[in-house]
C-alpha cells in the first residue's frame, strides 16, 4: 500500500484501527475522535522520537493529548504546537531546527 503524503508538512495519512489519522512521523498524530456526538480532531504525542527523550514507562504514563480538537485551530497556531512537540520529543535538536524536511511538491 502506498502512503499519501501531505505536501505542505510532509505528514503521512495513516490507517489506525479502522480510522485514518494524520501522522507527523515519529512525534505526533492527529486522529479523529467522537466527543459528545461530535467529531473532533485530537492532536496527540505519538511515535518513536519520544522514546529517545524518556524511558518507556514514562512514555506510557505521560499525558498524550495535546489539543482536544484542532478543527478550528488556525494554521499558524497548529504549526507552533507541532514545532513545540517536535522540540519536546527531540531534546537534542537544535533550537532553530524545524520538523523533518518538507516533502518536495515537484
Amino acid at each position: 500500500m502506498s502512503q499519501i503524503v501531505e505536501p505542505e508538512t510532509g505528514a503521512l495519512f495513516h490507517q489506525l484501527h479502522g480510522k485514518v489519522g494524520l501522522n507527523f512521523p515519529s512525534y505526533a498524530l492527529i486522529v479523529p475522535t467522537w466527543r459528545g456526538g461530535k467529531l473532533s480532531l485530537r492532536l496527540v504525542k505519538s511515535g518513536e522520537d519520544w522514546f529517545g527523550s524518556m524511558d518507556a514507562d514514562d512514555f506510557y504514563r505521560m499525558e498524550k493529548v495535546v489539543i482536544e480538537d484542532v478543527s478550528n485551530t488556525p494554521d499558524e497556531e497548529l504549526d507552533e504546537a507541532l514545532d513545540r512537540l517536535y522540540q519536546e520529543a527531540n531534546l537534542d535538536a537544535d533550537e532553530d531546527e524545524v520538523e523533518p524536511e518538507e516533502v518536495s511538491k515537484g
